[in-house]
């Protein structure tokens, strides 16, 4: 018995081989399907810093701080039109002088909630990256109408804030509805 495997009588090698790679073809489909796919939805999300240059900033109960982001990310992305894009978080890279520092992001008349901004006396002056925290701040309205503003309360130093846009989607017409607008 030198072979104790018993073949199928019915399939023949060529056979065999056949069944197998139709086995992987759903496979082969998928992953082809991402490759094509999935860069196109990823550049529909663009991230732009807003360098504030370790700016110190100081909010209190009764006058916090405001950083006005449409401002300044027009002033530093003169040629980006605004409208054409949806506003879905904003990261802030700063740090507070005694760690109670909080953080909360407005657009338009919605409120986001305040989230805490960590950080150390002895790190304050420090300039290195690993004193400063990161603070994600989400949209808190449907819509990105109106003001973009981060309101801080506390003794702050902020390095950049990194604005997350999403392109918005150009309206999908059908055929007829389309043309009834163009006919002459």
């Amino acid at each position: 018995m030198k072979n104790s495997r018993k073949k199928d009588p019915g399939f023949t090698a060529k056979q065999h081989h056949k069944k197998r790679a139709h086995a992987f073809l759903p496979k082969r489909v998928t992953v082809l399907c991402m490759i094509i796919l999935l860069p196109g939805l990823a550049s529909a999300v663009e991230r732009y810093s807003i360098d504030f240059a370790d700016s110190h900033i100081r909010g209190f109960r009764d006058s916090e701080a405001t950083l006005y982001l449409k401002k300044s990310f027009k002033a530093q992305y003169p040629w980006l039109r605004l409208r054409d894009y949806n506003l879905r978080k904003v990261v802030l890279v700063a740090k507070s002088k005694y760690g109670r520092g909080r953080a909360a992001l407005r657009v338009g008349q919605e409120r986001g909630e305040q989230f805490r901004v960590a950080g150390f006396p002895r790190d304050f002056r420090n300039h290195r990256r690993y004193s400063f925290d990161t603070v994600h701040l989400y949209n808190p309205s449907c819509s990105s109408h109106g003001r973009w503003q981060i309101r801080l309360n506390g003794n702050f130093i902020v390095r950049e804030v990194v604005v997350v846009l999403e392109k918005k989607r150009a309206p999908r017409y059908r055929d007829r509805e389309f043309w009834y607008y163009f006919r002459w």
